[in-house]
């Protein structure tokens, strides 16, 4: 029998790229003409939509693998505060923070609201991070 290993390789990934979007976008924003930083804030934004989503999947399929037998029931908060009581990540109010930001992303149509998900996104890369060292930990 084969033993099934968790793969989050996707999640590491889109995270390196957030992580790199973000820095790319520090490092220029004060140089750059408004619409380039509009254009960078944007494409921040949008790795953080695609890394967000891989993040609450991983989640849900290690508490599958390892876990809960039956996260499919499970709400995005519940599954958030699952993945808090297993020390997946550290707070799960936090969490349904960013899932508030993601949900709307789609609907950004003013720089306040992309300057508030923005900075949201800042404070998500330490936490995905997070949940990235606690897999690595775990998932051997």
């Amino acid at each position: 029998m084969t033993e099934t290993r968790l793969d989050y390789s996707s999640l590491e990934k889109a995270t390196t790229t957030l992580e790199t979007a973000i820095r790319a976008y520090e490092a220029a924003k004060d140089g750059a003409l408004a619409e380039e930083r509009d254009l960078m804030r944007d494409g921040v934004i949008q790795r953080f939509e695609y890394t967000f989503e891989l993040a609450w999947k991983t989640i849900k399929r290690f508490l599958e693998m390892y876990g809960l037998e039956r996260v499919d029931k499970l709400t995005s908060r519940d599954l958030f505060r699952a993945g808090a009581e297993a020390g997946l990540i550290r707070d799960a109010s936090t969490w349904f923070d960013y899932l508030a930001d993601r949900n709307q992303t789609s609907h950004i149509y003013d720089d306040i609201v992309a300057a508030e998900v923005y900075d949201s996104v800042k404070n998500f890369l330490p936490d995905v991070l997070y949940l990235l060292a606690q897999l690595q930990e775990r998932v051997r």
